[in-house]
């Protein structure tokens, strides 16, 4: 294998550029197998060590998935000479961006296909990102851009950020963009507080930050503890920051397990923003397997290769019980039912009865109008509430709305 082979690794850690190269098994997975030496000035890790950090439940990991699904969406054949970015996490709790082109091989000497990437590592080039356009990722989906719209209303209040959603929802992803996009927005850095440092500069007066901790619900107390002196100083020092967190435990649920420190809990103005589960969204849904049919035409040479009427309806129908997850799952089953020119449907999801059905087939014969509906539930929720609407434990917080629109839909349904 490629990085037991000491003469290349040694003939390639001369060269002044950073190198990335991963074997691609024949399940379509890339595994990164040696790193050049250069990254230890451009990202401050040892070569052995971000090769195995990209193999565990790393940040680095989350950045090698990322890295790898840009290239497969923007492969073209097997060689691409345009120049993409990808944005990196360095050893000092900083992200930055990187240029890259790549090109996809097969030595003859072996039965597996290659990556190659290289950066364009010199250090001056070598920035946090600053963009000044908007990640397409925000425009992906109606999903995407509703919580945009949810971020930009926290900021302009001045709220912290609370996503909250399932296991494989998406949340580490949504929190990368989120930090490429605010850095847009003239924020200076954004550090991830899930490799706590103890070090971490805040720069100087009237600077910008973002913090961002993502599975926030296994955060220890202590780092919290750290994070509310960390805020703290940077108030005495003029500094504005943002605070990003993800979650699939609510924030009420965690003070009730006692397990999120009071200074932040009872101080921090959250904007909750609910992630739904993939099985409700569908238009990201099928630009997935739209990507991956293309992936798979361009890698198999087969331009009329396509889907099966059989796993097409089961695409549509299916309920993703582990939402990314489980799309990971076909996609990766679905490699061994390539018939000719057609994909099918493999044996395993044959008999899976976890599919959605007919909507209507579901719903009693009895129709309640949605008004009355949305009067029933809000009655109940603001029995829970004791008719409370503002505050953290207040009936608008608890549905992620602003009080005003609350009060004036509560006033339209006859609630006030």
């Amino acid at each position: 294998m490629l990085k037991n082979n000491s003469y290349w690794k040694e003939l390639l850690d001369v060269h002044p550029q950073l190198m990335f190269i991963f074997k691609v098994d024949d399940q379509e997975q890339a595994e990164l197998v040696l790193v050049t030496k250069v990254i230890e000035q451009v990202l401050g890790y040892k070569s052995d060590e971000y090769i195995l950090k990209s193999s565990t439940n790393s940040i680095i990991k989350e950045d090698i998935d990322v890295l790898i699904d840009q290239i497969a969406e923007n492969s073209n054949g097997f060689k691409h000479n345009n120049r993409l970015a990808i944005q990196l996490s360095t050893n000092y709790n900083e992200r930055i961006e990187l240029d890259y082109t790549f090109s996809i091989t097969k030595l003859k000497t072996s039965n597996f296909y290659h990556i190659i990437v290289l950066f364009n590592s010199k250090l001056e080039s070598s920035k946090i990102i600053a963009e000044d356009k908007q990640s397409n990722y925000w425009n992906s989906s109606d999903t995407n851009e509703r919580i945009l719209n949810r971020i930009n209303q926290a900021i302009e209040l001045d709220q912290a950020i609370y996503i909250i959603g399932d296991k494989a929802t998406g949340k580490s992803k949504i929190l990368k963009e989120l930090c490429e996009l605010l850095i847009v927005k003239d924020y200076k850095k954004c550090f991830s507080l899930n490799e706590f440092a103890n070090n971490i500069d805040l720069g100087q007066e009237n600077d910008k930050l973002v913090f961002i901790w993502d599975d926030f619900h296994k955060s220890l107390i202590d780092d919290q503890k750290h994070l509310a002196k960390l805020l703290l100083n940077a108030i005495t020092k003029n500094i504005s920051f943002l605070l990003v967190f993800s979650s699939n435990v609510s924030v009420d649920r965690l003070n009730e397990m006692g397990k999120i420190v009071p200074d932040l809990y009872y101080k921090l103005q959250l904007q909750v923003i609910p992630l739904p589960p993939v099985k409700f969204r569908k238009d990201e849904i099928n630009r997935i397997f739209a990507n991956k049919l293309v992936w798979l035409k361009k890698a198999l040479d087969n331009e009329k290769l396509n889907y099966s009427t059989e796993l097409l309806k089961f695409i549509e129908t299916y309920n993703w019980p582990d939402n990314f997850e489980s799309i990971n799952n076909l996609s990766k089953e679905m490699l061994g039912y390539i018939d000719n020119n057609l994909i099918e449907l493999p044996e395993m999801y044959q008999d899976d009865d976890s599919t959605q059905g007919n909507l209507f087939e579901e719903i009693d014969d009895e129709i309640i109008p949605f008004d009355e509906m949305q009067r029933k539930y809000l009655k109940e929720v603001l029995q829970k509430t004791d008719g409370v609407i503002y505050g953290r434990r207040g009936a608008a917080q608890k549905l992620g709305m602003r009080p005003t629109t609350l009060q004036s839909k509560l006033k339209r349904l006859g609630l006030r």
